[in-house]
């Protein structure tokens, strides 16, 4: 069976693709930059657990990984590329975090998440893909207002209320892949416009995964931030209520969903009509809401966790203690840290053509750490037999840390970085009680 993972070369699309291949799967990784060579040594050890010995059955082939640099806004490659396919999985994307979520950014997040979905659902369709599963975010429901013990019932965010652009893209192309699902592919479909209807295992099954933080051996994009902030002595403080939890998921159960996930729309395809449950019919149905029936994958989103809310900086602490460092006492009212996140993002958009800085916290990462919000995995596990393991289990990534000379033997004293930080958040709390008093 050939699987087109696009996003390929980031952190979730290879270990995806790594544990399809171990299924002696053809797996073709797409993106314009390739895969840091250092996970295929360490995604062995990071995805031990993600599925059952037993998972892959059945007669297979001698499978393969080949990266192909390919821009996901580029129809033609992604066409030739998705030729002979059976499934597609969409990780790719622009913006999550960082500096790629602010105001100078928005178009590129634009071209790709959304144009990029676009193409992907264009060439699917034109090759006759019969599975695609979406790597989404909870960003798509979650906008800076709590959310304690959601489930897939919680309608989209409104597009216009959205911290960040990166989110509102998200959501749009969540509706585009959900209201794809159930169309007939162009490789199937009749020449003849008073023919017969093609059967169903010739549409397109889709479906969305949910995910929030995703960590990990061998993820670079937050665990760097984090470590390289304390490491600084910047990240001196916490902020937000300690009931402000959230959810994390590891990168041995994202790749469990994504795999059961498209293993479960590939199943529908095969089983007869007399003996499929009744599910969403094969036309595009509502994104706003859920579909009417339970039964069936394709034409879901689902969230994806590790199943165990916990406050944002209390899952760093084994960050902490495991590479030598002390755990901030201090706490700062989540005010603050919000009003000085949008004031780094207006100097950044002053800046950034001449120095294109991360910032400290972006307001969208502000909202997302210090505001609860966490969902029921129930859905997922009763629809395809979601198992999270190792819940919040960082201890592969603590350990490869060390190995890599992380730890702190000795304290260096209070750094620059630190004092600037302090004396910034002065300010702001100086002027928030200004305003007040006048």
């Amino acid at each position: 069976m050939k699987v087109v993972v696009t996003g390929g070369g980031g952190y979730v699309g290879y270990h995806v693709g790594w544990a399809i291949l171990a299924g002696d799967h053809e797996v073709v990784l797409l993106d314009v930059a390739a895969p840091d060579p250092e996970w295929a040594t360490t995604a062995p050890e990071a995805l031990h657990d993600a599925l059952p010995d037993d998972f892959w059955t059945g007669e297979v082939t001698q499978g393969s990984l080949e990266h192909v640099k390919c821009d996901v806004t580029d129809l033609t490659s992604l066409t030739l590329a998705m030729k002979g396919a059976a499934a597609v999985i969409h990780t790719a994307s622009y913006g999550v975090s960082g500096k790629e979520q602010l105001s100078p950014h928005f178009d590129q997040q634009e071209k790709v998440n959304v144009g990029g979905t676009r193409a992907v659902l264009s060439a699917a369709l034109t090759t006759g893909v019969r599975a695609l599963v979406y790597t989404s975010t909870y960003n798509v429901v979650f906008g800076g207002k709590a959310l304690r013990a959601g489930d897939e019932s919680a309608p989209i965010f409104p597009l216009h209320a959205h911290a960040d652009h990166y989110s509102r893209t998200k959501a749009i192309a969540e509706m585009l892949v959900l209201m794809a699902n159930g169309r007939i592919s162009a490789a199937a479909s009749s020449p003849s416009v008073e023919g017969p209807r093609a059967p169903p295992s010739a549409s397109l099954r889709t479906c969305s995964l949910r995910l929030n933080g995703v960590m990990g051996l061998g993820e670079r994009r937050h665990s760097r931030r984090v470590i390289e902030a304390f490491r600084s002595g910047l990240l001196i403080f916490t902020y937000g209520k300690k009931d402000a939890i959230v959810d994390f998921v590891g990168i041995q159960n994202v790749v469990q969903a994504h795999v059961k996930a498209m293993m479960a729309l590939l199943r529908e395809h095969t089983v007869a009509p007399s003996e499929a449950s009744p599910g969403p019919p094969p036309v595009p149905c509502d994104p706003l809401s859920p579909p009417s029936s339970p039964s069936g994958v394709s034409g879901h989103a689902f969230f994806i966790s590790d199943g165990r809310p916990v406050n944002h900086f209390e899952y760093f602490r084994p960050w902490f203690e495991g590479l030598g460092h002390a755990f901030p006492v201090l706490s700062l009212p989540f005010a603050f840290i919000l009003a000085f996140a949008y004031l780094q993002e207006y100097v950044y958009r002053l800046v950034y053509w001449m120095f294109p800085f991360t910032p400290f916290v972006t307001p969208a990462e502000a909202y997302k750490s210090g505001i609860a919000h966490y969902f029921s995995c129930k859905k997922a596990e009763v629809m395809f037999g979601y198992r999270p393991t190792r819940p919040n289990d960082q201890t592969q990534a603590v350990e490869y840390y060390v190995r890599k000379g992380y730890f702190r033997s000795s304290s260096k004293g209070i750094s620059p970085l630190s004092v600037i930080l302090v004396a910034v958040l002065c300010l702001l709390v100086g002027l928030v009680l200004f305003l007040c008093c006048q």
